[in-house]
């Protein structure tokens, strides 16, 4: 099994937002692979218990975040990085 399956090729976190970029290999209809480049936000945050968990969900004072987290992973795929697994953190 294909050990970083389940895990993004790079993470660009700016406070408690994170934007993290998913490569997988898909089929189109007539069966053809190809690689999907994929992008998801979301937000970490303590709950009412004191664990770590996350949502999709954002303050607003999280957009900005989001705005630049989400700016800096276009920047880093147009740059050609899709292959390299990094981490960007920005607080």
């Amino acid at each position: 099994m294909d050990e970083n399956k389940n895990k993004p090729i790079a993470n660009i976190k700016v406070g408690s937002v994170r934007a993290a970029i998913w490569k997988n290999q898909r089929q189109n209809e007539n069966g053809n692979s190809f690689e999907s480049v994929k992008v998801v936000v979301d937000r970490t945050y303590k709950d009412r218990s004191g664990n770590y968990s996350s949502t999709h969900s954002l303050d607003v004072n999280d957009i900005p975040k989001a705005i630049f987290a989400l700016m800096k992973a276009y920047e880093y795929l147009m740059e050609g990085h899709e292959d390299n697994e990094v981490a960007i953190e920005k607080s």
